[in-house]
C-alpha cells in the first residue's frame, strides 16, 4: 500500500510540474479514417470531412463537420459556402493520407472505384 501511495504522490505532484508529460502534444496535421469498403474521413484540429460512397446508387455523399462548434456533429456543413474553403482543404488531403498510409486500390475497392472528390 506504501507503494500506491508513493505513486499517487509522484503522480499528483510530478506530472504536472513536466510539461512534455501532460501538455497536448501535436503529434500530426490530420487524421485518416478508414471504415470497411464505403467510407473514409480525414480531420483535422477543428473540422471533420465525412466520405461516404453509395455503391447501389453510384453516389458519393459528403459531410462536413465544425468540431469545435458542433462536438456531437449533428449539423453537416458541406452545403454552407462559408466552410468551402475547409471543405477543399480536406478533400485534397484525402488522396494525399490515402497515399501517405500507402492505402491500396485493392483494400477498398468499391470507395476508390466509386469515389467522385467533386462535392
Amino acid at each position: 500500500m506504501k507503494y500506491i501511495s508513493v505513486a499517487l504522490f509522484i503522480a499528483a505532484h510530478l506530472f504536472p510540474a513536466i510539461p512534455s508529460l501532460h501538455a497536448a502534444t501535436k503529434i500530426r496535421d490530420y487524421q485518416y479514417f478508414a471504415y470497411g469498403d464505403t467510407m473514409r474521413a480525414v480531420q483535422e484540429d477543428r473540422f471533420k470531412l465525412i466520405v461516404i460512397v453509395s455503391v447501389c446508387e453510384s453516389e458519393t455523399n459528403f459531410q462536413l463537420f465544425d468540431l469545435k462548434d458542433d462536438p456531437n456533429e449533428i449539423r453537416n456543413l458541406v452545403d454552407n459556402p462559408q466552410y468551402l474553403d475547409n471543405l477543399e482543404l480536406l478533400l485534397a488531403e484525402l488522396p494525399k493520407l490515402k497515399r501517405a498510409y500507402q492505402e491500396d486500390d485493392a483494400e477498398a475497392p468499391e470507395f476508390w472505384s466509386n469515389y467522385k472528390p467533386t462535392h
